[in-house]
């Protein structure tokens, strides 16, 4: 959750003070929000419009919004300042998505740049109020595809065990444990081929039954 005193007080840092900040909190601050929506009543068998009353947004920044992403990156841009000086630690910061890169030229290595982000980052979410998704957290472990023994530490989030897994996206590319391009090329043609056959879709109708 977004803090509004916390995302002022970030702005305040960068130079966004006086009137323009004021301008800010007008946007952010008292800002309401209700509920719309169309449901089928089992009773009467009617569709029935409910609205809900107005509510106070206390946190976060608006949905749907040119400022909202922007307010939120902002916010999160200062992550990485725990962990400017090791080199070996990466810090990827893409709308509401945060990636780890932790390298190391052995395991000892890797594990002591894990004890580096539990003891830098994670108290960084804490500080700013926001939570880690733990459900949608997961680990991918880089090596060499002759090396199939290889055996990566444990990641704990809060008590809970983060999952290796042998692929994932990122950014909207595919990487597998060993970074080729099999895994990336073959969900691209399986959405292609998916993409291909929905284009067709509209046409069957205007196609002669005999050619069907």
């Amino acid at each position: 959750m977004v803090y509004h005193n916390i995302l002022l007080q970030k702005l305040d840092i960068y130079g966004i003070r006086g009137i323009a900040q004021q301008w800010f909190a007008s946007y952010i601050i008292n800002r309401q929000q209700l509920v719309e929506i169309d449901h089928y009543d089992l009773t009467t068998h009617e569709i029935q419009h409910k609205l809900w009353e107005e509510k106070i947004i206390q946190f976060g920044v608006p949905q749907g919004s040119i400022l909202g992403p922007l307010l939120f990156l902002i916010y999160m841009n200062d992550t990485h300042t725990n962990i400017n000086d090791n080199i070996r630690i990466k810090l990827t910061l893409f709308a509401y998505d945060t990636s780890i890169l932790i390298m190391g030229k052995d395991m000892q290595d890797i594990n002591l740049n894990l004890d580096k982000i539990n003891n830098s980052i994670l108290p960084w979410f804490e500080n700013n109020r926001l939570i880690i998704n733990k459900d949608k957290s997961l680990a991918l472990g880089f090596h060499h595809k002759l090396n199939k023994h290889i055996v990566f530490p444990d990641i704990m989030l809060k008590g809970r065990q983060i999952n290796y897994v042998s692929e994932t996206t990122f950014l909207r590319i595919w990487l597998d444990y060993n970074l080729n391009w099999d895994c990336h090329m073959e969900k691209l043609v399986v959405k292609l081929i998916l993409h291909s056959m929905g284009c067709f879709k509209p046409c069957k109708d205007l196609l002669n039954e005999k050619i069907n």
